[in-house]
């Protein structure tokens, strides 16, 4: 759910999507589908349509990213399906409940069936074109991406999962409740997920798991100490992390603490 929400607020807040939304809100409320041209003064329906292009475009896309990193090892016209269906129901409930707000008992021309049938195709197919179309464009930029080289900076996976303005080399990893705090030489962030995943995405970050809550980058330790049958990392940045008696051979392989 974390990821999912930070998918969405990224998408969502886009400046270019927010504008590109208003623009096709302020053309729906011009031309006034759904009845709405003859039923409501131009400038208030204006702000109706965007409204609805911002609300409806932001559970839709909450609802395609959920289903996308829930069901991603399935096929994508799985995703694709599915997802239309949740959005066209979810989104056909808000507008139906909007327009009974806004309009009262008026605010289905044609009926309710054929209004919420209209609302649920919309939803459906649009989230439906989207997911196939998005796959697709990810696909291609996969497939020309270069491979890694040897002058390329390492894969970390984990990384992925930061914002970008805290996207650095990777530094430590440590368990606070049932968070991992990720920190990086951007900043830190807090990640919902166990410790022993998260080193699996360590990807080919050199470095190991010193205490049953840390795991150290060992290329941003600056110095160890003994502390009687544990040692102490003093990290570049000036933190120290404790090393386990059990670990105490991982540091000494790596060339941290004398033998």
């Amino acid at each position: 759910m974390q990821l999912t929400l930070r998918e969405w607020r990224e998408h969502f807040f886009n400046p270019i999507g927010l504008v590109v939304q208003a623009c096709v809100g302020a053309v729906l409320g011009i031309s006034g589908p759904f009845g709405t041209q003859d039923t409501v003064l131009i400038l208030p329906r204006i702000l109706y349509w965007i409204w609805v292009v911002y609300s409806t475009y932001g559970i839709g896309l909450f609802g395609l990213t959920l289903t996308q990193n829930l069901l991603s090892t399935r096929p994508v016209l799985l995703q694709s399906i599915l997802a239309g269906v949740i959005n066209g129901a979810t989104i056909s409930l808000y507008i139906v409940s909007l327009n009974q707000l806004i309009f009262g008992p008026t605010s289905m021309p044609n009926g309710p069936y054929t209004f919420v049938t209209r609302v649920f195709l919309i939803g459906f197919f649009v989230t439906a074109a989207g997911a196939t179309i998005a796959s697709i464009v990810y696909s291609r930029q996969k497939a020309v991406s270069p491979e890694p080289s040897a002058t390329q900076p390492s894969v970390v996976p984990l990384l992925e999962r930061l914002p970008l303005d805290k996207r650095g080399d990777l530094v430590a990893l440590s368990v606070e409740d049932h968070y991992v705090r990720i920190k990086t030489t951007a900043g830190v962030e807090m990640i919902l997920m166990r410790l022993s995943d998260a080193i699996r995405e360590t990807g080919d970050a050199i470095g190991d798991q010193v205490h049953r809550s840390h795991w150290v980058s060992y290329s941003h330790v600056a110095s160890a100490r003994r502390e009687g049958d544990r040692a102490i990392l003093t990290m570049k940045d000036g933190s120290e992390v404790p090393v386990s008696r059990a670990n105490l051979p991982k540091i000494r392989e790596a060339g941290l603490l004398p033998r």
